[in-house]
């Protein structure tokens, strides 16, 4: 592999426009004692000096490299929205109502109890190994919901799969901020964003697509097994190593890791909450958000470099989303969908205008010896907030919406459990074999509830305006 390796760096090379400078060339082959050794000491020495040490590397090569950071943001994103199409065909298959939320807050709460202590792991052991063990637990995670034979089965599997996931993005960031120079470093994070939309996008559509198909819903899953598969020559031979933890004691990074941290995050496990909707529809009612989240987060990636006041990215960016956030907020029933279109295409672009902009920011502003921290702490409050914000919204939309809809059918003698079923999305007596009054009522208390739910939304919005409004107004130096 190390003839290998050295070949492919000899036939091309290049000083990296897009990378930092060059170092030897035996860095990315193999296991060489001696340089792990040199390359320890400039980490130790300092920082920067170890980040610089990035060897020539062919365009075929680094190319190869993002395509596997890329595809990887790819499933985490497909993963993350999958559950949508899927959730009914799966509580057909397996029952087990009272565990069906862990379908889609398993894999979210998963990273959110690990981002924590994987973001300090990162700063202390070896990126690619790190980054390898990521990706075979979301592999395995991936095997066990398609083999699932029951519902508890399923949630475990979720719950691995996020953990894998959540380390995925991690060393996806890591890589970035370790192998990229600053001035680029805004479009390659944007990048990470885009993929990772494209994928919560899809998996909708992709999931749907194998519920209805003779491959069933399982394959929903088993597809990132083939997408492993294929791409794992890329990340075992070719992804490079940082190599600056080497001669270090591995027992005393051990010790050092975030364990409260963990410890505090696991705690989200006991948030629970259902939602759903139908699974074509879900990937249709998305795509203007989304979209408009990764043209934002792409636009940001560009111009940052040039517009380089980054106060004024905030302050837009919260602008915008509590437009669209106000408005979402005050939808019913009755609102057309184009409008509904129209909010989300506000609330996506304020979104996206600083989705990734951390990043960039941080790591220029930071010193180069907190580098680790700030990766770790953005990572924390980037899929942290995510997966709680998840969890907060989604315990919103059952217990209010339990509370509104019973109201609403008062009288008519619907049990709980069926008016749990209306606001799981599966198969419900409310939805689909009532009379065309009882449906009415039963949407107009759904949307009611969404609306008290978008009210986090604009509250979020919020937040980001006020630090726009209070960061300095200085320019920031990417070059």
């Amino acid at each position: 592999m190390s003839s290998h390796l050295h070949a492919d760096s000899d036939a091309a090379p290049r000083q990296l426009g897009e990378k930092l400078p060059a170092r030897d060339s035996s860095f990315l082959a193999g296991p060489d004692a001696s340089m792990d050794a040199h390359v320890s000491a400039a980490a130790d020495d300092n920082p920067v000096a170890a980040v610089k040490a990035v060897e020539q590397m062919s365009n075929t090569r680094w190319f190869s490299v993002c395509v596997g950071l890329y595809s990887t943001a790819f499933l985490y994103g497909l993963d993350t929205n999958i559950s949508a199409a899927v959730q009914g065909s799966v509580l057909a298959s397996l029952g087990g109502l009272p565990l069906l939320p862990w379908i889609g807050t398993g894999f979210m709460l998963g990273s959110l109890a690990t981002i924590s202590v994987l973001g300090s792991a990162y700063a202390k052991f070896e990126v690619k190994w790190l980054y390898l063990a990521s990706i075979l637990m979301f592999e395995v995670g991936s095997a066990v919901c398609g083999a699932a034979p029951n519902m508890q089965a399923m949630a475990v599997g979720r719950v691995v799969a996020g953990v894998g996931g959540s380390g995925i993005y991690l060393g996806g960031v890591n890589y970035i901020s370790l192998f990229v120079s600053p001035a680029r470093r805004p479009i390659y994070t944007a990048l990470i964003g885009t993929f990772w939309g494209l994928g919560a996008v899809l998996g909708p559509v992709i999931g749907s697509a194998f519920a209805q198909s003779a491959a069933t819903w399982r394959w929903a899953f088993y597809i990132n097994l083939v997408f492993g598969a294929a791409t794992a020559p890329i990340y075992i031979f070719w992804f490079p190593r940082n190599g600056a933890y080497g001669h270090k004691p591995i027992l005393p990074r051990l010790w050092t890791l975030d364990r409260l941290g963990a410890i505090l995050n696991a705690a989200m496990f006991s948030l629970l909450f259902t939602a759903g909707l139908e699974p074509i529809s879900v990937a249709v009612r998305l795509l203007p958000l989304v979209c408009l989240i990764i043209f934002a987060t792409m636009l940001c990636g560009a111009l940052l470099p040039r517009f380089d006041v980054y106060a004024a990215w905030y302050t837009a960016s919260g602008v915008t989303a509590l437009a669209g956030g106000v408005l979402l907020a005050r939808i019913d029933a009755t609102t057309p969908t184009r409008e509904m279109y129209g909010f989300e295409v506000l609330a996506g672009f304020g979104c996206g205008l600083t989705f990734q902009a951390a990043y960039a920011i941080a790591l220029v502003k930071a010193p180069a010896d907190k580098a680790a921290s700030v990766l770790s702490f953005i990572n924390v409050a980037q899929l942290g907030g995510a997966a709680l914000s998840l969890a907060i919204a989604g315990s919103v939309f059952q217990n209010v919406g339990f509370h509104t809809m019973r109201s609403a059918l008062d009288g008519r003698r619907y049990t709980s459990a069926e008016i749990h079923e209306a606001l799981a999305g599966g198969y419900s007596r409310i939805i689909t074999d009532s009379a065309p009054e009882v449906r009415a009522l039963a949407s107009e208390a759904i949307a009611a509830t969404l609306g008290k739910v978008y009210v986090l939304s604009a509250v979020a919005a919020v937040l980001i305006l006020l630090s726009g409004i209070l960061m300095r107004w200085e320019r920031l130096t990417l070059a």
